[in-house]
């Protein structure tokens, strides 16, 4: 949890969860996103599936605890309600647009860094129709990927289905880069949230 320097209990401020990856301590990269005037918070799963490392597989238990933490953090922070983004990195970025356009947590819309095509690997089809089939109207999304992802086919088609529903996505590719964070994560991410909440 992390919050802008001049936090004052006494303004609402937005909200970026980010929900983090593998076994990877995300902290570092999401608390760039601190420049944008807003509050900062990192969600580690609660699924282990090895030794120190962490999965968003079990959906069902995922939208639990994200909405669990959300209400927590709105028990406890001036959070602006209407101002609240997903975000994440791979399967992190996959969740956050799901849960975006379930509306579970309500939000504003998403940032997805380098979206894996699913949440579950074993269940991609259902993922991809679930995108066509729900509607993004007045949902904000800002999608990074690079140009070097293997997975960058599967995410145009996503975002192309996002903004057929009604969403307000913009895709960014990012030259020379693979399935990683990208190197100017700071300024692409702060880019996110100005699109976002614009």
């Amino acid at each position: 949890m992390f919050t802008p320097e001049a936090y004052s209990s006494g303004q609402q401020y937005p909200l970026v969860m980010a929900l983090a990856f593998n076994s990877v301590d995300d902290s570092r990269f999401w608390k760039q996103a601190l420049s944008a005037n807003v509050i900062v918070a990192v969600l580690q799963s609660s699924q282990p599936y090895a030794r120190d490392m962490y999965s968003w597989d079990d959906l069902g238990r995922s939208q639990k605890d994200v909405a669990y933490v959300f209400s927590e953090l709105c028990s406890n922070f001036p959070i602006h309600k209407q101002k609240v983004i997903l975000t994440g990195f791979s399967q992190g970025a996959a969740l956050a647009i799901y849960l975006a356009l379930s509306k579970s947590p309500s939000c504003l819309g998403f940032i997805g860094i380098c979206p894996a095509p699913t949440i579950t690997p074993s269940r991609a089809g259902e993922y991809a129709s679930f995108l066509k089939a729900n509607s993004a109207r007045g949902l904000k999304g800002w999608i990074l990927s690079g140009e070097k992802d293997s997975f960058l086919p599967t995410i145009k088609n996503y975002c192309d289905s996002l903004i057929q529903n009604g969403s307000d996505c913009k895709l960014i590719v990012e030259p020379n880069l693979g399935h990683e964070y990208p190197p100017n994560l700071s300024a692409r991410l702060v880019e996110g949230v100005h699109h976002t909440l614009a």
